[in-house]
């Protein structure tokens, strides 16, 4: 009897022990999970933050190249700045309608190729302009701000005071570095408040045509009539002595 209840005994002890191992097992293996689960929750967060930061710099990075792309877009220098000359304008701008919009300007006299058409720069003191563009639905062909071509643009400028003519002429169609224009070189020697005309002729004067018939045409089948007259009245010329 002794002998068997030293064995029960054993036997409960060994279960105890048993029991108790696997306890532990159990209560290690929860802790590596936990472990385990700390540290992918720690990689995942700063995994997120270090995302979130590169998003953070490539949008200062944008941020910086926009800013940068608007500073050199606002320093860029215009065409005529580019080549070394700055423009005058006469005066006001005109739109025409439905044809055209003009402006006229003035600046030192330029070189001319070939050389023999108009004044040289050492017998003239400005260079005057007529630019003139095509406006949108103009209806002959011609897309919106186009030069329009093959025109006859004559020009007169009379001196306010006196009364008398200072210069007239036709201006020559041309090309600089800001594109194709009418323009000459002038001499107009005195100060003062002038009158300036542009008188433009249509270009049929030159020989330019249109499509009339109604497959090809355009929508207009005819040019403006009569002269087309800009005016300013109040051009306050100063000689530059620079140029």
């Amino acid at each position: 009897m002794k002998k068997l209840n030293l064995i029960f005994v054993v036997a409960l002890s060994l279960v105890l022990s048993l029991s108790l191992a696997g306890c532990g097992d159990k209560q290690e293996e929860a802790a590596d999970t936990n472990d385990q689960q700390t540290e992918e929750n720690t990689d995942a967060e700063a995994n997120d933050e270090a995302t979130e930061e590169e998003a953070n710099d490539e949008a200062t990075e944008e941020e910086a190249n926009d800013e940068a792309t608007e500073e050199e877009d606002a320093a860029a220098p215009s065409p005529e700045e580019n080549a070394g000359f700055e423009e005058f304008p006469i005066g006001e701008e005109f739109d025409i309608e439905p044809f055209m919009h003009v402006a006229g300007v003035y600046f030192q006299p330029v070189d001319l190729y070939p050389d023999n058409l108009g004044l040289s720069p050492d017998k003239s003191n400005m260079h005057i302009e007529a630019d003139i563009s095509a406006l949108e639905g103009n209806g002959l062909g011609f897309g919106a701000g186009d030069w329009i071509p093959f025109l006859q643009v004559d020009y007169e400028i009379t001196n306010n005071e006196s009364g008398e003519v200072a210069d007239s002429g036709t201006f020559m169609p041309m090309s600089a570095s800001d594109g194709p224009h009418y323009g000459a070189n002038i001499n107009l020697e005195e100060a003062g408040t002038y009158t300036v005309k542009f008188i433009i002729k249509d270009p049929s004067v030159n020989g330019y045509v249109i499509h009339v018939d109604e497959a090809t045409g355009v929508d207009r089948h005819e040019w403006w009539k009569e002269p087309i007259v800009v005016t300013w009245d109040k051009f306050e010329y100063i000689p530059n002595e620079e140029w």
